[in-house]
Parts: C-alpha cells; sequence; structure tokens
C-alpha cells in the first residue's frame, strides 16, 4: 500500500491492522497525524513500514516489536513522544531504524544491541536520556549512527571501537558523517585524543568534533555520570 506523497489528513484507521498480507505501507509525506494504531503490531509480514514527514503524535506502538519480517521501521519527522519501546530489540531483521526528528525521551533501550542486521540508527533530535547501551557496540554492521542532539550523558563505551564498517565523515550517501554524537551531555576524556588509546583513535577518525560540541553542563549534578 503506497499512499505516500500526498495530502492525506487525520488519523489512521485501525483497520489497517486487518490487512495481514501487507508487506509495504508507506504513508511517509502527508498530513497525518493522532496516535499511530496499536493494530499495525497486527501485520506480521509486514517488511517495511514508512510514515516519516507527518504529524503522528502519542507512542510508539509496544506491538510493533511483533513485526519480525520488519527490515524498515521510518518514522522519522513526526511529534511522536514517550519512550523507545525495549520490544523493538526483537525485530531481528531490521536493517534500517529512523526515529530522528521526534519528542521522544526516555533511556536508549539496551536491547536495540540485539538487532545485528541493523546498517542505519537514527535517533538525532529527540530528547533521549541516560548513557548510551554499551551493547551498540555489537552492531557491526552500522554504517550510519547518530544520536547527535539529545540530553546524552557519560562516556563513550569502549565497544565503539567494533563499529568499523561506519562510513568516514563526509562519506555517507546523503553527505553526512557515519557517527555523529555532537551536542549532547557526553563526557570528554581528560587526555583525549590519546593516540594510544583505541577508542580516542576511532572517535577521532570516525566523528573528529564530538568533543567540542557537547554541553557545558556542570556533571556534578548529574551523579550518575560517575557511575
Amino acid at each position: 500500500m503506497y499512499l505516500a506523497n500526498n495530502q492525506l489528513s487525520g488519523a489512521i484507521p485501525s483497520k489497517l491492522g486487518n490487512l495481514v498480507n501487507l508487506t509495504d505501507l508507506w504513508l511517509s509525506n502527508n498530513q497525518l497525524g493522532g496516535a499511530i494504531p496499536t493494530e499495525l503490531g497486527n501485520l506480521i509480514n509486514l517488511i517495511s513500514l514508512n510514515m516519516y514527514d507527518n504529524q503522528f503524535s502519542g507512542s510508539i506502538p509496544v506491538g510493533i516489536g511483533n513485526l519480525i519480517a520488519l527490515q524498515y521501521l521510518i518514522l522519522n519527522d513526526n511529534q511522536l513522544c514517550g519512550s523507545i519501546p525495549h520490544e523493538l530489540g526483537k525485530l531481528s531483521n531490521l536493517i534500517q531504524l529512523n526515529l530522528s526528528q521526534n519528542q521522544l525521551s526516555g533511556f536508549i533501550p539496551p536491547e536495540l544491541g540485539n538487532l545485528t542486521s541493523l546498517k542505519l540508527m537514527q535517533l538525532n533530535n529527540n530528547h533521549l536520556q541516560g548513557h548510551i547501551p554499551a551493547t551498540i557496540g555489537d552492531l557491526i554492521n552500522l554504517v550510519i549512527l547518530r544520536l547527535h542532539d539529545n540530553l546524552l550523558i557519560g562516556a563513550v563505551a569502549e565497544s565503539f571501537t567494533n563499529l568499523t564498517a561506519l562510513y568516514d565523515p563526509g562519506m555517507a550517501p546523503d553527505g553526512g558523517d557515519g557517527l555523529d554524537l555532537d551536542y549532547n551531555i557526553l563526557k570528554v576524556p581528560e587526555d583525549y585524543p590519546d593516540p594510544a588509546n583505541p577508542l580516542h583513535v576511532f572517535l577521532l577518525q570516525k566523528d573528529p568534533d564530538w568533543h567540542l560540541r557537547q554541553s557545558a553542563i556542570i556533571h556534578s549534578y548529574l551523579p550518575t555520570i560517575h557511575h
């Protein structure tokens, strides 16, 4: 079902959840709003769910985690809020996850580290908090990881050195960087960049300016940073 690039408005009919043979549902670039129906979690044959650039609000339905055939989950440029469901970690066939440009908050679920087929993860321009899970370093097929413009804290995990497939700066197909950690509250090591530290070398190659683009907020009022 391809209904993208129109001027459709209003809510998605919940009865779309009855179309259990659907493999592709494209509703992007419209004026659709309201909550994403929980009934979409019944579309167990869905491979592509593309709903970017609308006005969807509310939370991401937990039932989307039931769509085990899903390869593309594209929900960016909406008004979605709440946390990222940890159930998304069950989507083992997922290749692309784009939740950017929303109003999502809470922590990045460590279960996303189970998505070992993932090539693109874009969570940027939200209100995500807490530490970046070390499990993200298990996503060795990632070519794009964009976490910029959030409220993420703490140190970058050593496991990030596993992400060698990430595009170098400016080399992504859209002209952007493969890794973008800018505009968070991440902790910059006092000795950065240490050429003898593999993580420092990796970050310097993949996101050279990340350490210059962290908030100047005093870290002492966030005790979890020190653990």
